[in-house]
């Protein structure tokens, strides 16, 4: 018989009333099968102790796969799911809705293409035919956004609400507009076309198109960063200039003068939670069903159910143990292997850190 483990850690933090708080961490990885229930997986899944960065690891440009689990508190629960977009298997598509719905809250959809291109033509421009697929990663590397250094010479714009994307354009610029890549995920309510694609000014970022994917968005994407401790503007600001640094400094660390810049003050909760948008939702209780639709070419509707085991945790700061409440930070599921981790919380107020100087006992533990 399988002996069942749950990984665990304490985290330091604060509540939202700024109250100081230890939190003990409990994760554990299950298995998924089409119409069942989530069983413990024989290959768990460490912590992730710090965000992991794209593969050449450049914070400014490359996505978020995986963010820390180690966050004391959390105002909902995450629901991050990686994987791709498959067509039905022995068939081709040129596009699928792709969704994602957890229980009875209302399903998130995304409108996943083939490749797809711009093409200059005499009275302006135009879409290429979409290239059929059988399957596409699902990114905000892929989504809509990016950098546009083309086309005004002497300004490099960067979108704020994804700056990994693909198909951000300012002005009407042979340059920037001839062979670009478009987005393969776009909101099926807004989706763009030959005429809405150049957004002509700057200024108009707000108003192009939101992008789309299933997995952990950017600490700087605009829609976190307005909940740090600057304001909308200056956080945009902010951030570029501590980009522009990082792209300056060839190597981080290596000496007093290569530190990295500091990160953004950060004062509201709400800034952990980096699950997509429609996929941060009000504490689940760990048992709920999950339909996955075109995430797999053998089941185009993925249906599943979460294990339902909820974990009971303990702190013990020298005066006995403490029963500590549960609540579940994080359901990343993982399509490809089939896998759901799931990382649940449970804290307690305490004096401080530098109450700990005289505690003479510190014990912690999670049961099922």
């Amino acid at each position: 018989m399988t002996n069942k483990i749950w990984l665990i850690k304490l985290v330091p933090g604060y509540a939202p009333n700024t109250a100081p708080i230890l939190s003990v961490l409990a994760k554990r990885t299950y298995t998924l099968k089409n119409s069942e229930r989530g069983v413990y997986s024989e290959k768990q899944k460490a912590f992730f102790e710090s965000d992991v960065i794209g593969i050449e690891g450049r914070p400014q440009i490359d996505p978020t796969l995986h963010e820390s689990d180690l966050v004391a508190f959390k105002l909902a629960t995450d629901v991050i799911v990686h994987g791709k977009a498959h067509s039905p298997k022995g068939k081709k598509a040129f596009y699928l809705d792709l969704s994602v719905q957890v229980g009875q809250l209302p399903k998130k959809i995304v409108r996943v293409f083939g490749e797809r291109h711009v093409f200059v033509t005499g009275s302006g421009i135009e879409f290429s035919e979409t290239k059929p697929f059988d399957s596409v990663d699902l990114s905000y590397a892929n989504a809509y956004g990016g950098i546009d250094s083309l086309s005004d010479e002497a300004t490099r714009h960067q979108f704020p609400k994804n700056p990994w994307g693909l198909g951000f354009v300012v002005k009407n610029n042979p340059k920037a507009l001839q062979d670009l890549l478009l987005p393969s995920q776009e909101d099926p309510r807004q989706l763009l076309s030959p005429k809405s694609l150049v957004i002509e000014k700057y200024e108009n970022w707000k108003s192009a198109p939101e992008p789309q994917s299933f997995g952990y968005t950017g600490r700087t994407f605009y829609s976190r960063l307005m909940l740090s401790g600057l304001s909308p503007d200056a956080q945009v600001r902010s951030e570029f200039e501590r980009q522009n640094q990082l792209q300056k400094t060839s190597e981080i660390g290596t000496s007093k003068a290569s530190q990295p810049p500091s990160p953004l003050p950060l004062v509201n909760p709400a800034f952990y939670s980096g699950a997509s948008n429609g996929l941060c939702v009000p504490y689940l209780r760990g048992d709920e069903e999950i339909r996955l639709i075109h995430f797999d070419a053998d089941h185009p509707q993925f249906t599943c159910k979460l294990p339902g085991e909820r974990p009971t945790a303990w702190l013990d700061l020298g005066k006995g143990p403490v029963e500590l409440g549960m609540v579940l930070h994080t359901v990343e599921i993982f399509k490809e292997e089939n896998q759901v981790s799931l990382v649940w919380r449970g804290c307690a107020q305490y004096a401080g850190p530098e109450s700990l100087q005289k505690v003479t006992q510190l014990d912690f533990g999670v049961e099922s």
